[in-house]
């Protein structure tokens, strides 16, 4: 894909890019009141460079929300990898229908075709027949819209040359991109990902249980510490007793007696079998 030319049909300069590179230069004019060269408009050929290939948009937000944008309809034409030329239109006003021309050759001026093959389509319908257009199968899982953005870049975006500004503080929203751009598998990243924040999540769970039942880790090792002291003691102490034989002793205990009872009797032939029974008792 190439950019060919941006025209307007409002306040904005026609615009042609070269055929292989391209540098926006701005100077000041006003002099007198104007002191340096920043907010002159350079920033701002980027947002509409990106307002033109798709991007989301909404008035409140914004350099593209001034009002002296307001009513204007702006038109991208560029030069597919086939060689055909696309032209693109989208409206300030009417940001979610866009409308595409494709040609054989460039416009010969910045003027816009007035048959049109599609004409105000619904806005993710739209991003999904630019997707055709381009062509774009670098990355099956991904759409042409992910890999613009690192190619129009504000100020901020070249601090980190991977991660994006509007990407910041979000690892799911590059990381498994960018890991796949360099011929890695991108699922792995990702996985890594949710299962980092899945951990991250039963901690703040954990965290928002034991405060709501007021609930010290500590103090519930220490009481499982002593109930497994108390199990071993009660183990113990049931090994001991097992260890007791009551029978031997009882039959030891049964046999004297009954030796002594069968002295008693040999000893005392004419006594009543009463009296041998109350000697037995006592």
């Amino acid at each position: 894909m190439k950019l060919l030319k941006i025209f307007s049909d409002k306040h904005f300069r026609n615009l042609r890019f070269n055929e292989h590179f391209n540098v926006v230069l701005a100077s000041i004019q006003d002099k007198v009141n104007k002191k340096d060269t920043h907010n002159l408009g350079k920033t701002s050929l980027i947002h509409v460079i990106n307002f033109l290939l798709l991007d989301s948009f909404t008035k409140k937000r914004g350099l593209l929300s001034n009002p002296i944008f307001t009513g204007q309809t702006f038109y991208l034409e560029i030069q597919l990898n086939n060689g055909k030329c696309l032209v693109i239109k989208r409206s300030i006003n009417t940001a979610s229908k866009i409308s595409f021309k494709l040609n054989d050759l460039e416009l010969a001026d910045a003027i816009p075709p007035t048959d049109w093959d599609e004409v105000d389509i619904p806005f993710e319908k739209a991003k999904e027949k630019l997707n055709e257009y381009l062509g774009f199968d670098v990355l099956t899982k991904w759409t042409y819209r992910k890999s613009i953005t690192y190619f129009l870049r504000t100020q901020q975006d070249y601090l980190d040359v991977f991660q994006l500004n509007k990407f910041k503080g979000k690892d799911g929203d590059w990381k498994p991109f960018v890991f796949e751009l360099l011929c890695f598998n991108g699922d792995l990243i990702k996985h890594k990902l949710e299962m980092e924040q899945k951990a991250k999540n039963i901690k703040n769970i954990i965290s928002t249980l034991k405060q709501e039942a007021n609930i010290n880790i500590d103090e519930k090792d220490r009481l499982l510490g002593l109930l497994d002291i108390r199990q071993q003691e009660k183990t113990e102490a049931e090994k001991t007793i097992d260890k007791f034989n009551f029978y031997l002793q009882d039959n030891a205990i049964s046999k004297d007696i009954i030796e002594d009872l069968d002295f008693k009797i040999e000893s005392s032939p004419r006594r009543s079998i009463f009296q041998i029974a109350y000697i037995f008792y006592f």
